[in-house]
């Protein structure tokens, strides 16, 4: 599967397969792959989706089926309170966002994404 191509810590990888979006995130994994990403860029982006991921996990956001942009909305509203970051908080949130930006395009293209 993709995501071992990426990281190698079980724990990391079950983290990662787990929750709302679990199940999506070895094909997303796969696209970023075969859009030329760097494992280490491929690590950051699936670890700021992962943030995203819990979010849904908290707020009982059960369907993985399709994310909607409402639950995006919502994430970026309360993420900044609690995120853990280095550095200028500005920065990382335009870095979650950039990843979760992947992550609908990918799910726009699989049509698992309600604007």
């Amino acid at each position: 599967m993709a995501l071992e191509q990426v990281f190698k810590c079980s724990g990391t990888l079950n983290n990662l397969r787990s929750g709302p979006l679990g199940d999506l995130m070895d094909g997303f994994c796969t696209r970023l792959l075969e859009d030329g990403f760097a494992p280490g860029t491929i690590r950051k982006h699936l670890s700021n989706v992962h943030h995203l991921n819990v979010y849904l996990d908290t707020r009982n956001h059960v369907d993985g089926q399709v994310l909607s942009a409402a639950a995006v909305r919502g994430f970026f509203t309360h993420y900044p309170a609690w995120a853990r970051h280095r550095g200028p908080l500005d920065r990382h949130i335009a870095a979650v966002k950039a990843s979760v930006n992947r992550l609908v395009n990918y799910l726009r293209f699989l049509g698992r994404f309600e604007a």
